[in-house]
């Protein structure tokens, strides 16, 4: 579940409604017929629409045919101390390596300069002394604390002055590419971090505003020092998905019972000094490749599989479609140390809704978006 923040102050009582009563979001009317063999639906394609209750949600395009999709057996990213540490020479900008820490299922480098680098089985990981302080992943998180309403007025830039937004998202590109990770050929999602916005986010919370030193003794006043955002902090905050064979994996996780899955992303923070943060997730080796048994059903099969199966017991809720689309799924079982993960096409349905919240004794709108993997040969459902 994704949680965005929109802050609008409402009449409390119009922010309390009555649920009283379990329904289905989607009716079974209403679904236009698309071509049968087909792989995603780009968020041009949805037809957005506020559904309220028992009405339907549907596409109103053909989706073209973009290739086969197969069934894969995959595991964790296998990796050697040979491998970890070609990649940490990646990471070192002319920094010496200084400490070497073999971890369970990881390798851990310190660089000269205090930077850190973790590579392994689950993730790649890399984060400047300067990121440990700032923490640039906390101000995508802080909508969650209603720290900003909307993207476009919390990153208002499109461009930092002195360093391109282009030539940011070339060096993540570059990066991956020598990692032999495969991004997916979607842009990325870009957030805009300069100094004064930031500071204006940082200054509602003592929790961006300040960082902890590494120190056993004092007060907690003792042991924390003030952030201050300077031009040299700027940076690109850039979210990338990943394809696996050149279609796309899901970004979106789920556990039901023994079953769990991850999602595939590659964040990075890059300024004029080059890849401050920069992590991978949800990384796999393919072991085995087989023809895909059975017919990829169509987006109006799968949300009648929706309507038939996603129930919402919170009343008079108004939900809409935002996004749909084909994506590799790779599902493994849980509490099994070397983890086989069968992967398969889903369809990915991303449905949002409007929600309120009390604070401060105000009543806040926020956007919650619920994920619903629906196997598109199978019509399993999972819901993260």
């Amino acid at each position: 579940m994704r949680v965005k923040q929109k802050i609008k102050i409402i009449p409390l009582g119009l922010a309390i409604l009555a649920g009283i009563c379990g329904y289905s979001v989607y009716s079974d009317e209403n679904a236009d017929s698309v071509q049968e063999n087909t792989t995603k639906v780009s968020t041009e394609q949805i037809n957005y629409m506020q559904t309220p209750l028992n009405e339907g949600v549907f596409t109103n395009t053909v989706i073209p045919e973009n290739g086969t999709w197969r069934q894969y057996i995959a595991t964790d990213r296998a990796y050697t101390k040979e491998l970890t540490d070609k990649d940490a020479q990646l990471f070192a900008h002319g920094e010496s390596i200084v400490e070497t820490e073999q971890q369970p299922d990881q390798n851990r480098y310190v660089y000269s300069d205090n930077s850190t680098f973790i590579d392994g089985r689950y993730r790649i990981m890399y984060c400047t002394k300067r990121n440990e302080e700032i923490g640039y992943n906390r101000y995508i998180d802080a909508n969650k604390y209603g720290l900003w309403t909307d993207k476009e007025s919390a990153f208002p830039l499109e461009e930092l002055e002195d360093f391109s937004r282009s030539e940011a998202i070339e060096q993540v590109k570059d990066l991956c590419d020598g990692l032999g990770i495969e991004l997916s050929d979607e842009p990325p999602e870009v957030y805009v971090m300069d100094a004064e916005n930031m500071t204006n986010i940082m200054l509602k919370s003592d929790t961006l505003r300040y960082y902890r030193l590494n120190r056993r003794y004092g007060t907690e006043e003792e042991n924390r020092r003030e952030i201050t955002w300077t031009k040299d902090d700027e940076v690109y905050y850039i979210v990338f998905e990943m394809n696996m064979e050149g279609s796309p994996l899901t970004d979106k996780g789920f556990s039901a019972g023994s079953e769990f899955a991850v999602g595939s992303t590659v964040t990075a923070a890059v300024g004029k000094n080059g890849i401050q943060y920069f992590q991978a997730e949800g990384l796999y080796d393919i072991i085995e490749s087989s023809h895909l048994e059975g017919r990829i059903c169509s987006s109006s099969e799968a949300m009648k599989v929706m309507r038939s199966k996603c129930s919402y017991n919170d009343g008079f809720v108004t939900r809409s479609l935002s996004e749909m689309k084909l994506v590799y799924v790779p599902v493994g079982i849980c509490d099994v140390k070397n983890h086989e993960y069968v992967v398969r096409p889903y369809w990915k349905c991303t449905v949002s809704y409007i929600k309120t919240k009390q604070v401060n004794g105000q009543a806040i709108e926020y956007t919650i978006e619920d994920v619903v993997l629906i196997d598109a040969v199978t019509k399993t459902v999972y819901k993260d």
